[in-house]
């Protein structure tokens, strides 16, 4: 029961505007929700929600319309081909470039099978094997960078660790005295 009421008294004071009372006491302005003196003025005031879309619309800044264009049909006509030929221009210059890294990326495998020809003996690639030198391993095989490389080294030599993979597990590549000893998967 005491909710229905609350809910009552809520919804009546929401529909109510508010009487506001303006007052000059000393000379300076006063605003009460009590009359302050004979000579108070009463200032009626709604509630926000009172109010309806159109009336907070207007009573909001309004929006700078768009001045019509002052441009004959023949300057906005020129102006949208002088736009039209610049992005054209654009296009062009992209096309050229991604031509371009193409030939740079044929040249680039064109010359890295060349070298591996001369340096592995084959312009396929190698599977690695025992007994291959660091550099070979770089040069003729498909072996992707090392995740880390650890080194030991010790009076009589030196053991060279290159981890390799991630998530997919791990493969371990060691070379003794720059020569592949061990491959572990």
């Amino acid at each position: 029961m005491n909710r229905i009421a609350f809910f009552l008294l809520m919804l009546f004071a929401s529909t109510c505007n508010a009487h506001v009372y303006k007052c000059s006491e000393g000379g300076k302005t006063v605003f009460s929700d009590k009359p302050c003196g004979e000579e108070a003025e009463t200032i009626d005031v709604a509630p926000a929600a009172g109010r309806s879309w159109q009336e907070r619309q207007q009573t909001q800044r309004p929006v700078q319309k768009e001045q019509p264009s002052k441009e004959s049909p023949q300057e906005r006509a020129a102006r949208a081909k002088k736009l039209e030929d610049e992005r054209n221009a654009r296009w062009e210059v992209q096309d050229a470039a991604r031509e371009a890294g193409a030939e740079r990326d044929q040249a680039y495998r064109a010359r890295m099978a060349e070298l591996r020809q001369r340096a592995c003996g084959s312009a396929e690639t190698v599977e690695l094997r025992l007994g291959m030198t660091e550099r070979f391993v770089r040069t003729c095989t498909y072996t992707p960078s090392p995740r880390s490389i650890n080194t030991t080294t010790t009076a009589q030599r030196e053991v060279v660790q290159w981890v390799m993979g991630g998530d997919g597990g791990y493969r371990f590549i060691y070379f003794e005295n720059g020569v592949v000893s061990a491959i572990q998967h």
